[in-house]
């Protein structure tokens, strides 16, 4: 009992912390293990259409750390990545020499892993780690997505290591004059010490601009020309305090308001395409945008946020994604309600300018009052020809117990009435208190106002919980110019056709006009690509499009392109009814891919160790052969089978004998042996009649010592 309390004490203040990353050193001859630090990054940003390729280098130390010199030591990071991320590669330096990863099923991946370290190699791994903690505010389980664990061994008291991960993430601005891309700074912030070295590197696509930190906008970028990547654009961040935003943007000269790329595979003789189209521009509808920002911000209640930042943010935003046509304003929560202008300001970039140079943060305050922010704010909306839009971003979080919240709701659609005003709210309070239950509910501050003041509203409430605060008044920007009931699109050929296409908008619900259309597909035939859509406006009015793309504004992309189709078929699966022939499935195509699934992992192995060969049933070549401890003569045949399979396996003294059989989650789904057996030859039969096709494991267990575990599929 003693042991369990000691173990409650020193996980409970992690659990309620809410910090589930970290950073650390293990000793792996003992339980110790120490913070680690970062000694330097270097974030490397490629656009490539839909997604934006994101390499992150890493350079580990013990600095900080009281290690003893040979120690044995291991880098451990869980690292959170955004949700629409997607895992690419991965690399481990070793000396002068890199190793690129090879992607394995999760299970045989951790086994090498576990191995080798026990025998003192170098390997690195990388994989996906989703878990369930029980929440002490909200009295139940919370799930925990997006996160990855990432291990390299070993790592020396004098001698840092360096490692590459590669990821993609989406971009949702691909259309936007100014775009922007959010860089993992969490990452950056699990450093125990200051990170010694840290640069931002951008590779500029066609028309692009040189890059601007949107936390650092006086930081310069310098120019450099490689025979090898091209043209790119460096800053080094070291001296940003910042860690919890980083956002890189850049501008976009001579935009199309059609974006298409092909990749022509001639190892694989396939064909590849991405597409991108505001649903707006296929039809040709003029988009007008009226925004008018309430400000009911309270710096004490968000912590990755300050007022200058938000300011600055909100700007950035409007200059880039608002046309000289839209229009918008400004108000702050106060004793009385402070209001930039009493007419619409266009947002032209002068006017916005000059706006701003009479705003700065000395306008927040540390109290709410929220009822009246609102009452006004709907009131200018009213007296301006009941056309516009409120975008409320707020920290404050006194008005969420549910009868005051309801009276809250009911007064301001008694002020609203007959007039049409969405309401947009993105939730800026970090704090976890006052906590509210509500109809077997839990709800934080404000939640469970904005949430049913959003919804009877024609709005939507975001949360800066659930992103960061760039890419959430992204999302709520593209929703302002209107949107189509139904909206659908088809890509052809004129003398060819698509397949194995995917959507990545809604195929139901709601179409916004300037929220990108984007599709990844192959195809074969020749001549120029064929956009047929349909769209239905609120008022059912149904819209038809039919738009032949010239063969001159298709640009030329690379494999990149083939990774996302992938992404998007494992997504696909992945979202399936999770049989074992589904996971073998997505297994299959993430070792063919190079794409991270729930049950791959990338491992990067010491040269000499080997990989794992396709021809021999995906068993470790060298890395299990080699380990004396391994029992020898056991073999499964065949392998694969249909329905029974024979273990084989020798004896060379009398020994406790463990023969178990997992699927790929894990579950035990035979123990075909659990006995003390003589010295000797012995064949044990496998039945598996009433398993499911797919990947399972073979662990067996020699005195409870010597194990091994063999790949089994079941055709």
């Amino acid at each position: 009992m003693k042991k369990v309390f000691i173990l409650i004490m020193v996980l409970f203040p992690l659990f309620c912390s809410g910090q589930y990353e970290y950073l650390k050193i293990n000793n792996v001859q003992s339980w110790g293990y120490q913070s680690s630090s970062i000694d330097s990054v270097l974030f490397e940003v490629k656009p490539k259409g839909i997604y934006t390729e994101i390499g992150m280098y890493f350079n580990f130390s013990t600095r900080g750390c009281s290690f003893y010199s040979g120690d044995s030591l291991e880098v451990e990071m869980l690292f959170k990545l955004p949700p629409n991320a997607e895992v690419i590669d991965m690399w481990l330096w070793m000396d002068d020499t890199i190793i690129v990863a090879d992607v394995y099923d999760k299970w045989t991946a951790s086994q090498i892993y576990e191995n080798i370290v026990d025998r003192r190699k170098d390997p690195a791994i990388l994989y996906r780690y989703n878990y369930d903690i029980w929440d002490w505010y909200t009295y139940q389980y919370m799930e925990y997505t997006d996160f990855y664990m990432f291990k390299i061994f070993p790592l020396m008291t004098n001698l840092p290591r360096k490692a590459k991960i590669t990821y993609m993430v989406r971009n949702t601005e691909s259309l936007d004059k100014v775009q922007s891309v959010s860089l993992p700074a969490n990452i950056l912030a699990l450093s125990n010490l200051s990170i010694l070295k840290n640069r931002v590197r951008f590779f500029p696509a066609n028309n692009m601009s040189q890059p601007v930190l949107a936390e650092n906008p006086s930081g310069s970028f310098t120019q450099h020309t490689s025979p090898i990547t091209g043209t790119y654009y460096e800053t080094d961040i070291s001296n940003l305090n910042n860690n919890d935003a980083l956002t890189l943007t850049y501008s976009i000269s001579n935009l199309s308001s059609i974006a298409i790329s092909d990749y022509v595979d001639t190892v694989h003789a396939e064909n590849f395409y991405q597409l991108q189209v505001k649903p707006g521009d296929l039809f040709n509808i003029p988009i007008s945008k009226k925004a008018l920002f309430l400000f009911d911000f309270i710096p004490g209640n968000t912590l990755s946020l300050s007022g200058s930042d938000l300011l600055t943010a909100v700007k950035n935003d409007i200059l880039g994604k608002f046309d000289e046509y839209d229009s918008v304003n400004f108000m702050f929560s106060g004793f009385v309600t402070h209001q930039c202008s009493t007419s619409w300001i266009p947002a032209d970039s002068v006017s916005i300018t000059n706006a701003f140079n009479t705003i700065n943060s000395s306008l927040f305050n540390s109290y709410s009052n929220l009822p009246t922010l609102l009452t006004d704010g709907i009131q200018f909306i009213q007296q301006h020809n009941d056309i516009g839009n409120i975008i409320l971003l707020a920290s404050s979080n006194s008005n969420g117990d549910f009868n005051q919240a309801n009276d809250f709701i009911d007064d301001m659609n008694s002020i609203i009435g007959t007039s049409d005003i969405p309401i947009y709210i993105i939730d800026l309070n970090e704090t976890t208190w006052p906590q509210y239950s509500i109809g077997n509910q839990y709800f934080i501050g404000n939640e469970y106002l904005y949430l049913h003041l959003c919804t009877q509203n024609s709005g939507e409430n975001f949360s800066i919980t659930d992103d960061n605060f760039n890419e959430l008044l992204t999302e709520v920007i593209s929703k302002l110019g209107g949107f189509f009931s139904n909206f659908d699109m088809y890509v052809t050929l004129e003398n060819g056709y698509t397949y194995s296409n995917f959507d990545l908008f809604a195929q139901s619900g709601l179409a916004y006009f300037d929220q990108p259309a984007q599709k990844i597909g192959k195809y074969n035939g020749t001549g120029r690509f064929h956009i047929q859509a349909h769209g239905q406006l609120p008022s059912g009015q149904l819209l038809v499009a039919d738009t032949l793309i010239e063969n001159n504004i298709i640009q030329s992309s690379d494999c990149i392109t083939r990774a996302m189709w992938a992404a998007q078929l494992i997504r696909e699966l992945a979202s399936q009814s999770q049989t074992n022939s589904i996971i073998h499935q997505i297994i299959v195509t993430s070792m063919a891919e190079r794409v991270l699934s729930d049950y791959t992992a990338f491992l990067a192995l010491e040269p000499g160790i080997g990989s794992l060969d396709p021809e021999n049933n995906n068993e470790p070549i060298g890395a299990v052969e080699n380990m004396p401890e391994l029992s020898s003569g056991i073999s499964i045949y065949p392998n694969p089978f249909t329905d029974i399979s024979t273990v084989s396996y020798s004896l060379s003294a009398n020994s406790r004998v463990l023969i178990e059989v997992y699927d790929v989650m894990g579950k035990r789904v035979a123990v075909l042996a659990d006995t003390e057996q003589e010295a000797g030859s012995y064949s044990l039969v496998f039945h598996a009649e009433d398993l499911a096709p797919g990947i399972y494991f073979c662990k067996i267990a020699i005195n409870k010592g010597d194990v091994q575990t063999i790949k089994m599929v079941k055709n």
